[in-house]
């Protein structure tokens, strides 16, 4: 985490560091800053974005993801990645490519929100690492695929986020 805080933030001359106790406090300020401006760079996407654990999980995503799939964060948190999908084996072979290979581009699958209308997207996604440099999880941007001019109709089929226990 210091070296997003070493990468984003700057001290502003007027601000006094000296005490330890004011590098905490102006430590866990920028902490706070360096998040919320991550965090805005990750909501500004138009794009669906989503961090996929080791374990195949969803560990965050964006409101363009919560969008597509109908389903809220807390609903997509903790659930498996691949059964947003109207081919969730594929999904999954995907994302345990990425971790293979270190990246994939333009994977095409086919997203099924809530309500059983699907959306063809373009993966793109490479793994991230923590801050041993050991991987930690996948990244992934889905692009709508210019083959959604006309949405396709809905599936009958569920997706899991609603029915999750």
């Amino acid at each position: 985490m210091s070296r997003i805080v070493r990468t984003f933030s700057r001290v502003r001359p007027n601000q006094s560091i000296h005490s330890p106790h004011k590098r905490r406090q102006n430590s866990g300020s920028l902490l706070v800053d360096s998040y919320e401006y991550n965090r805005s760079l990750i909501e500004a996407s138009l794009d669906p974005l989503v961090t996929i654990g080791v374990d195949g999980k969803i560990t965050d995503v964006n409101a363009a993801t919560e969008q597509v799939t109908g389903c809220s964060r807390q609903e997509l948190i903790g659930a498996d990645f691949s059964d947003y999908f109207t081919e969730p084996d594929r999904a999954r072979a995907g994302y345990q490519q990425v971790f293979r290979d270190g990246t994939v581009q333009n994977y095409a699958l086919e997203i099924r929100h809530r309500n059983g209308q699907i959306t063809p997207v373009l993966y793109n996604a490479s793994v991230f690492l923590d801050t041993r440099g050991k991987v930690a999880g996948v990244f992934a941007a889905a692009a709508i695929s210019p083959s959604k001019k006309t949405p396709r109709k809905p599936s009958t089929s569920s997706t899991r986020c609603w029915n999750r226990e």
